[in-house]
């Protein structure tokens, strides 16, 4: 066990590479496209969820060389909403390959930290990536194996996996890839939103009758409680819980 460790370490290292990251202040016009992906991160603490969703995903109708330059903005809606993967070094290469049959690896990757909004209204996290690549042929005299990772989205796990080529050889010039955006929206509790995929049955931040009687802490409504509140209330937002 304690070797394969090592040795997913060492294969790392080398697969580290400089690139491009820039923060933005303004959004990025690139991703007003069709080429938007859309996600929404669940923060299930009060503060900061850690995670390896900004995986940027690469494939290809033949196989690929997947080059070692990569050009990232990132684009937060308010100063503090992200950290760990402003800067290059904070990015690693995963493969150096995309191999035939149009499946999805990971290419480049970085641990974010998403941290809790302070405004409600400026939960948004853009990231806008270009990746370099060029294609494969067999018309080279070295035989290697090339390493490309998958990532499983039901296990959250990253899978290794190899190919082997004979005379394998990269056709130049290197290209550029389509560029690719995606745009992060931040969910917790205490945001106004009933996240019911992720376990919400109300959420304090609403005026409704339903959030006026939630737990402000874990976003669910107290199973035994009793009401007391102002009948000239009729807006139903002032309810006090007693147990």
């Amino acid at each position: 066990m304690h070797r394969f460790f090592v040795y997913i370490l060492l294969y790392m290292v080398t697969l580290l590479n400089a690139g491009e990251v820039a923060v933005v202040e303004k959004p990025i016009e690139e991703c007003n496209s069709d080429k938007i992906i859309s996600k929404i991160y669940y923060l299930s603490s009060e503060k900061q969820e850690y995670t390896r969703g900004n995986l940027l995903e690469f494939w290809n109708a033949e196989d690929a060389y997947i080059g070692s330059t990569f050009h990232i903005k990132i684009y937060p809606q308010d100063k503090g909403l992200i950290s760990g993967c402003t800067d290059p070094l904070d990015w690693s290469r995963y493969s150096d390959i995309a191999p035939f049959g149009g499946e999805e690896v990971v290419a480049f990757g970085a641990d974010c930290v998403y941290h809790k909004p302070k405004d409600i209204n400026k939960r948004m996290v853009e990231f806008h990536y270009i990746l370099e690549y060029a294609d494969i042929n067999n018309h080279g005299r070295e035989d290697v194996t090339k390493y490309y990772t998958i990532y499983d989205d039901n296990t959250t796990q990253m899978q290794e996996h190899e190919k082997k080529y004979e005379n394998y050889f990269v056709t130049r010039p290197i290209k550029q890839f389509e560029a690719e955006c995606l745009q992060v929206e931040l969910r917790y509790c205490g945001d106004g939103i009933v996240d019911r995929l992720y376990g919400e049955e109300c959420d304090p931040a609403s005026n409704s009758f339903e959030a006026s009687i939630c737990d402000k802490k874990s976003c669910l409504i107290p199973m035994d409680y009793r009401l007391d509140f102002n009948f000239t209330d009729f807006n139903l937002t002032d309810f006090n819980i007693t147990q």
